[in-house]
């Protein structure tokens, strides 16, 4: 998944090259099959995003999170039994 935080010279000629990817193929009818997550897609048009868009790229993140959103006050600052 390409990552917004990468610029470096490199970083930004592989966007560069992605981009020119699409054009060739908008203006050519060709498909160009891009397997990317719904998060993704959203960003690009500018629809919201939610925590259940991350559970595509990283399902324990998600699941990590619910639990930090659901932690009751009292508990959150105990540590975890398993440790």
């Amino acid at each position: 998944m390409p990552n917004p935080m990468k610029t470096s010279v490199e970083d930004l000629l592989h966007f560069e090259f992605l981009g020119l990817m699409m054009a060739v193929c908008i203006r050519t009818g060709s498909v160009l099959v891009l397997d990317m997550p719904k998060i993704f897609w959203k960003r690009l048009v500018g629809q919201k995003i939610d925590l259940n868009d991350f559970e595509e790229v990283d399902k324990q993140f998600v699941r990590r999170m619910k639990e930090v959103l659901t932690c009751e006050r009292e508990k959150f600052g105990q540590t975890p039994r398993f440790w």
